[in-house]
């Protein structure tokens, strides 16, 4: 047996410095599908079947009535198992998002895009102008925050508050996010959700939070939402709102520092923020695993997996299997198709994919506009965790692109529109 093979896939300090694609790389050749026997750092003390291939994961994807989400898509116990839309199966699950869908139309997100450019026209101008900034926090952070803010009606002020208590889950530094500081992080994340959950209850407002709390689908038994799904739709939502794309934009800037010409190139050629969103998505893969419990007996890849065994697939070392995707470790910002599983498949794509694409759009087409250079300062940090693919912190200088006048408002010539499927930068697994 390998040190592949051996590899404790629980053991987070695995994951401090990026997702490990080198070890993925080995387990896809040499342990497609394999059990993976409980370790000191395993929670509940319990194996599973550990999956890194994109065939094997799509399947699970595909077969919810094989692999179940219903008792959480994390190893340890998750009190919101059942009640957060990504944690149930249909019907439950598809009686939730009929309520809650009407939140993610095109015109809901759409209406966003001149304000999302104006507001990242700042950021950039302010970036710039300080010369040297942590990117992060100047801007792949600030945009998606500022966004959900938005959609969601949470008032701006609280976004930095808020964004801290969710990063302690997605950020893990005192040994688990099943306790300890994320434990008291989402409790208080949870008490501001039914806060302002009860203040759109007496006043209804046009956002998100107004939509999720006022649907009833009068053929829907529930018609309307429990509380615990409204609690738990709170969190979902700005958890991934705030971090996945800034997890996607941040690995791009990063591409980009290090091969400038995929700044000329989007200045240039505006027609890759078709793909190139996509593209960062697969690359960064924000989730980086997935958990599903198996509901009977079933053969996966020649391996007999028992009812009621956990299954971890593994979206990150998906996304760069060689056998779907060519030159799977470079970023092709023109790759079409892209049928990454970023967003999921199935019955539970992402509803917020629309969303994120736009956000993506509109930061890489302003920074190109805008930045002729980055230069990293500095050593990127990665947050530190197998579950969520992030970065912390990009110390970077800025060169101004001061010949090149901004794009028009709107979306550029040749872009098809944020909500449809997308998906060459020479940047491999952890770029430097």
């Amino acid at each position: 047996m390998t040190a592949a093979v051996r590899a404790d896939l629980t053991n987070l300090d695995h994951f401090a410095n990026g997702f490990p694609q080198d070890l993925f790389a080995r387990l896809r050749r040499e342990a497609p599908v394999r059990w993976h026997e409980p370790t000191e750092h395993t929670p509940k003390g319990t194996g599973f079947w550990s999956v890194h291939t994109y065939a094997e994961s799509r399947e699970i994807l595909l077969d919810p009535a094989v692999f179940s989400s219903a008792q959480g898509t994390v190893l340890f116990d998750h009190p919101w198992a059942g009640y957060m839309m990504n944690m149930m199966d249909n019907p439950r699950h598809a009686r939730l998002r009929r309520l809650v869908s009407g939140g993610f139309t095109p015109r809901m997100v759409d209406r966003l895009e001149d304000e999302l450019r104006r507001r990242t026209e700042t950021l950039i101008d302010a970036a710039v102008e300080m010369g040297q900034c942590d990117l992060v926090e100047a801007v792949t952070s600030e945009l998606p925050l500022q966004a959900i803010c938005m959609l969601m009606g949470i008032p701006q002020q609280d976004r930095h508050l808020l964004s801290e208590r969710v990063h302690h889950v997605f950020d893990v530094k005192d040994g688990s996010t099943a306790g300890g500081s994320a434990a008291a992080a989402t409790e208080s994340l949870l008490q501001y959700g039914r806060e302002i959950v009860a203040e759109r209850r007496r006043n209804p407002q046009d956002d998100l939070l107004s939509v999720i709390t006022h649907a009833h689908l009068p053929d829907e038994d529930p018609s309307h939402l429990l509380e615990p799904e409204i609690d738990a739709f709170f969190q979902l939502l700005f958890g991934a709102g705030a971090d996945a794309t800034r997890s996607a934009a941040s690995w791009a800037l990063v591409a980009m520092a290090a091969d400038p010409t995929i700044l000329d190139t989007v200045a240039g050629d505006p027609s890759v923020l078709t793909t190139l969103p996509d593209e960062a998505v697969r690359m960064m893969s924000p989730v980086a695993h997935n958990v599903r419990t198996a509901t009977r007996d079933y053969e996966l890849a020649g391996h007999r997996i028992s009812a009621g065994d956990r299954v971890v697939y593994w979206l990150a070392s998906a996304n760069r299997d060689e056998a779907v995707f060519r030159d799977p470790q470079r970023c092709d910002v023109r790759r079409e198709p892209n049928p990454h599983l970023g967003f999921a498949q199935g019955p539970h794509f992402c509803l917020g994919a629309s969303l994120a694409r736009l956000e993506l759009q509109v930061i890489l087409r302003q920074f190109a506009a805008r930045v002729e250079r980055i230069e990293l300062t500095g050593d990127i940090e990665w947050t530190r965790s197998n579950k969520y693919n992030g970065i912390n912190r990009i110390p970077a200088a800025l060169t101004s692109r001061r010949t090149r006048s901004a794009p028009r408002a709107g979306r550029p010539a040749g872009v098809r529109g944020a909500g449809r499927r997308a998906g060459r930068c020479p940047a491999g697994d952890r770029p430097q």
